[in-house]
C-alpha cells in the first residue's frame, strides 16, 4: 500500500511538472514567436534605412561637390578682395600725400597773405577803385 501511495504522488508530481513543463514551453514558443516578429520589423526597418542611405548617397556626394566649388569660388574672391585691397590702398596714401601738400601749399598761402596783408588789402582797393571807373565809364558810353 506504502508503494502505491508513493507510486501515486511520483505520478502526480510527474504530472505536474509534465504540466509546468509544457506551460513553460508554451510560454517560450510565444516569446520565440514575438522575438522572431520583432526581429523580422527589425529587418525590415534596417532594410528601408539601408535603402534610404543609397538613395541618399548620390545627393550627398553632390551637395558635397556644389560645396567644394562653392568654396573654391569663395577662396578665389577673397583673394582677389585682398589683392584689390592692397591696390586700393596705394591710392589712399596718395591721397593722403597730397593732402599734406595741399595743406602745406595753404599754410603757405595763408602765411603770405599775412605777411603782405597791407599790399593785397589795397591791391583789393585799387581793383575795387578800378571796377568802379570801368563801370561808371560803361554808364557814360551806353548813354
Amino acid at each position: 500500500m506504502i508503494y502505491q501511495i508513493c507510486a501515486g504522488i511520483a505520478t502526480f508530481s510527474f504530472l505536474l511538472l509534465v504540466i509546468y513543463i509544457i506551460r513553460t514551453l508554451i510560454t517560450m514558443n510565444r516569446t520565440l514567436r514575438s522575438a522572431s516578429s520583432s526581429l523580422e520589423e527589425a529587418t525590415l526597418s534596417l532594410q528601408t534605412i539601408q535603402k534610404t542611405i543609397q538613395d541618399l548617397q548620390p545627393q550627398v556626394q553632390s551637395v558635397l561637390s556644389e560645396t567644394e566649388k562653392a568654396l573654391h569660388v569663395t577662396n578665389e574672391l577673397v583673394a582677389d578682395v585682398r589683392h584689390k585691397a592692397a591696390q586700393t590702398q596705394e591710392v589712399f596714401d596718395t591721397i593722403q600725400n597730397l593732402g599734406k601738400s595741399i595743406d602745406r601749399v595753404s599754410h603757405t598761402i595763408v602765411e603770405s597773405v599775412q605777411t603782405h596783408r597791407g599790399t593785397i588789402g589795397n591791391a583789393v582797393s585799387y581793383m575795387g577803385l578800378g571796377l568802379e571807373l570801368i563801370r561808371k565809364w560803361k554808364d557814360r558810353n551806353q548813354s
